[in-house]
């Protein structure tokens, strides 16, 4: 799949009201140690604390959780029927395992947590790369409506 901005944002406001929230990290903290309290389906899925295992095929990722999140392990898919936009990485070591060459992932956002920059999955064909977006500015055309730097990492995103 490759999601086109504008498509991840008639997505996102097609889906609000059947059951696909925001939920942030800290939500998720309160309901541990089980996250599924806190929501059927997000937007974002937050794997900061986790390691990833990606398979391009299916575009489908896996986690297993580490520290306080030790234990809490799932998977989930991107495509047409998903309702994931942004994925949370604990480093860019993790974001880049969502590099392929199978057209997979394509439009998904992941954001780093260790450094707070934002990454978008762009496809140029042959290959599907995370590619860091710097300089958004304040134009609503730029804005993402289910993204919030400092709602998801708890700090701003570095933009430069």
């Amino acid at each position: 799949m490759n999601r086109t901005q504008k498509e991840a944002k008639q997505y996102y406001r097609s889906s609000l009201g059947h059951n696909v929230k925001f939920v942030t990290e800290k939500k998720l903290k309160q309901n541990f140690p089980d996250p599924a309290g806190a929501t059927g389906k997000s937007f974002v899925v937050y794997l900061n604390s986790s390691t990833i295992t990606v398979d391009s095929t299916n575009e489908s990722f896996a986690w297993i959780g580490e520290g306080v999140y030790a234990g809490i392990n799932g998977s989930n898919i991107y495509g047409d029927s998903s309702f994931v936009l942004t994925v949370v990485a604990k480093n860019l070591t993790e974001v880049q395992k969502f590099n392929n060459t199978s057209g997979a992932f394509g439009g998904l956002y992941l954001v780093t947590a260790d450094t707070n920059k934002l990454y978008r999955m762009v496809s140029n064909g042959s290959s599907v790369t995370a590619i860091r977006i710097m300089g958004f500015d304040a134009k609503p055309s730029n804005k993402l409506p289910w993204f919030n730097g400092s709602l998801l990492t708890g700090t701003e995103l570095v933009w430069v």
